[in-house]
């Protein structure tokens, strides 16, 4: 009987010891939560975008903390990838990564009260739009919050930028000498695309003679530009819209520039440029 006492005030013993242990090895962020914030257009070429903050030890224990860091996750789902986010210490001359969610790292020395460390986010990928959050954690129970947030962005490229047309078989419907490509490049859904132009204009070789002569210049009206889907049936339209619900990754769009040349305009080449709008849908 004595002897089962004897263990059980181990044990107690031990748990209580390793209680104490656990509280007094607290850690705490000088100035409030981790949080990077990434905005902008990754690319390869950008360099990583760092935080520093000091790693307060509460408490006198004198024991290494080495943490690891959880997955990094948003609200619906999807997971940062953990190879872009390195740390830098004192204690390393290296840069950091935690390859996998076992991997592990001295952030804090056994005598140090404090340390200053830096955080950061390699931005070279496309990465969905969202609040991602997780933790550095440590085996003996202390937790780092940690939050990255990656703001929408959207990226639009016309190609031509200019619309010709050759108009000289009269008044009707003629169509661009090359149709336009538009790419959009985003990382949410939640982008509005709209296409316009304020047509295509006469392009007159005198023009510059009769400035320098200061000679009146002939006003020719612009010619209406009509979007039309190659292929489609869905006719034509002086203002295209293209919301991103259809394109959760970006998208390649192709048009045929259309354009209806009336008796009030002179035959000739006519220019213009394609107008893109681009909105964030709340």
């Amino acid at each position: 009987m004595r002897k089962s006492w004897l263990l059980v005030f181990a044990l107690l013993a031990v748990a209580s010891l390793f209680g104490q242990s656990s509280i007094q090895a607290a850690v705490r962020v000088e100035d409030g939560p981790l949080a990077v914030e990434l905005d902008g257009e990754p690319s390869c070429s950008r360099p990583a975008e760092y935080v520093g903050f000091r790693l307060h030890r509460e408490g006198d224990v004198g024991q290494p903390l080495y943490f690891s860091l959880s997955e990094m996750v948003d609200e619906l789902g999807n997971t940062f990838p953990r190879d872009l986010i390195v740390l830098r210490t004192p204690y390393d001359s290296d840069e950091l990564r935690w390859e996998s969610v076992f991997a592990e790292h001295l952030l804090l020395g056994a005598e140090d009260g404090y340390v200053d460390l830096n955080l950061g986010v390699h931005y070279t990928e496309l990465i969905p739009a969202g609040t991602y959050e997780g933790q550095l954690h440590s085996g003996t129970g202390e937790v780092v919050p940690l939050r990255i947030v990656v703001g929408p962005f959207t990226k639009v490229v016309v190609d031509p930028p200019l619309v010709t047309i050759d108009a000289n078989a009269g008044p009707g419907i003629y169509k661009a000498n090359q149709s336009v490509q538009v790419t959009v490049q985003a990382n949410h859904n939640n982008w509005i695309l709209r296409l316009s132009s304020e047509g295509l204009f006469f392009q007159d070789e005198n023009r510059a003679v009769k400035r320098h002569l200061n000679e009146p210049e002939e006003t020719v009206r612009p010619v209406p530009l009509l979007f039309a889907e190659p292929y489609s049936e869905g006719g034509q339209s002086e203002i295209l819209q293209i919301g991103g619900s259809d394109y959760p990754s970006g998208a390649i769009l192709e048009f045929e520039i259309h354009a209806h040349v009336g008796w009030e305009h002179r035959a000739g080449q006519y220019m213009g440029v394609v107008k893109v709008d681009v909105f964030i849908e709340e």
